[in-house]
């Protein structure tokens, strides 16, 4: 995909999203969910989960049915849940290939009690080529931009904060 198509592509999928002005890094994050499942017509459930190995932060399956299960690292601030479910939509986008689970496996991942070791499963039996994680890393941070580029602080900043302060209170809120 050259820039111009990724350009595209992702001005299309932001479109979809809701980018009002009061929207938070969390309201982007559950939303990834509904933009996912009416871009492929699928159910996609989206499970936040402490995951056992701290190299996996998401991993995505196909269930029997079509439909998507995602599993995101709960551990970090919404920021980086965002940019790892977009990491995650980013290889649908693609049109990378997830593993299938079988509607047992996939009834398992469901249950919370055996969440992360599934999680780990999924992780380890993914299919992607460092080129097509490079790839979807570059789509998920170019629609991490294009969602919060132009967003304010979720905080007014009050009169007379010196420019210093005001860039490092976005960068932490980020």
């Amino acid at each position: 995909m050259d820039k111009h198509q990724r350009r595209e592509l992702v001005g299309s999928v932001a479109a979809q999203f809701d980018l009002s002005a009061d929207v938070t890094y969390r309201d982007l994050a559950r939303q990834v969910g509904t933009v996912w499942s009416n871009h492929t017509g699928h159910r996609v459930t989206v499970r936040f989960a402490r995951l056992p190995n701290e190299h996996i932060t998401g991993a995505t399956a196909v269930l029997a049915d079509g439909s998507f299960l995602v599993i995101c690292v709960d551990s970090q601030g919404w920021h980086f849940r965002l940019q790892v479910l977009l990491h995650e939509f980013a290889h649908q986008l693609l049109g990378h290939k997830y593993i299938t689970l079988d509607k047992r496996a996939g009834l398992n991942l469901l249950m919370p009690n055996v969440l992360p070791r599934m999680a780990e499963f999924i992780a380890t039996r993914t299919e992607f080529s460092q080129a097509e994680e490079a790839e979807a890393e570059t789509v998920a941070d170019e629609l991490l931009a294009a969602l919060t580029e132009n967003r304010s602080p979720t905080q007014p900043v009050p009169p007379g904060t010196s420019d210093n302060l005001s860039r490092l209170r976005e960068t932490l809120e980020h």
